[in-house]
Parts: C-alpha cells; sequence; structure tokens
C-alpha cells in the first residue's frame, strides 16, 4: 500500500471506550497504518486475545508518533460506540459474502495473526463498519 488509506483501524487491548473520550495505544503499524494522519477515520477493536470483543468504536486520529521500530503511538478521540460485536467469532465461515463486503479485508489484516497492530483499509470497508454504528 504506497498511498495514504482512506479509513484506518486498530486492535489493541480494550479500554473502557466511551463517546468523547481521548485514548492513547501503541501498537505496530501494517499494511498502510503508518501513514495516519490527525483527522484520520478510525474504528477501534478492542482486541480478542486481551479480552475484548472486536469492534467496539469509532473516532477519529488525534496525534501519531513514531515509538521505536515499526510501534506506533496513537492518540485518537471515540464518536460512537459499536451497536453489535465483529470479532474473529463474527468473521469465521464465509467473510467475502456480498452482505458483508469488508469481512475479507478485516479477517485478513487484524485476525490472521494474534498480533495487534494499526492498519490501513479501504473505503469499502470503512463503509461496511459504520453499518455497525448506529
Amino acid at each position: 500500500m504506497n498511498h495514504r488509506p482512506p479509513a484506518l483501524a486498530i486492535k489493541t487491548p480494550p479500554q473502557d471506550f466511551r463517546p468523547g473520550g481521548t485514548y492513547r495505544a501503541e501498537e505496530r503499524v501494517m499494511y498502510g497504518g503508518k501513514m495516519a494522519r490527525p483527522g484520520d477515520r478510525l474504528y477501534v477493536l478492542a482486541s480478542d486475545h486481551c479480552g475484548g470483543r472486536g469492534l467496539v468504536a469509532r473516532g477519529r486520529v488525534r496525534d501519531f508518533a513514531h515509538v521505536a521500530g515499526i510501534v506506533w503511538r496513537l492518540e485518537f478521540s471515540v464518536d460512537a460506540l459499536a451497536r453489535e460485536p465483529l470479532g474473529r467469532a463474527e468473521l469465521k465461515g464465509t467473510p467475502s459474502a456480498p452482505d458483508r463486503p469488508g469481512a475479507a479485508e478485516i479477517a485478513f489484516k487484524f485476525y490472521r495473526q494474534a498480533t495487534n497492530k494499526t492498519a490501513g483499509i479501504t473505503a469499502a470497508t470503512a463503509d461496511w463498519l459504520d453499518g455497525f454504528f448506529a
């Protein structure tokens, strides 16, 4: 991915995410994730191997800074909470079904490996994820 992705997602340990709150996470970056900029749309997945349930929040990047190696610190605000979970269990089976246009991308980038990370996602996947919010 050589261009800036239209949106980002981060898989990180669960926190008490609430609309209006500001949060920080330090994670690896992959799949265009290091091109994040303040104002970018962000989807937050609470890491299942840390006790989370997958997609939990949507927000905006506030700040993004290199820490070391491939680890970057992301500060973000939350503007909405997901109304239903979308994690490893929900993505099992046929992730590329027509009614789940972004499922294959999320499954590949975030659940093929257990690694927490920040990654770029396509506009189509971001639009599909928006359907999980009221």
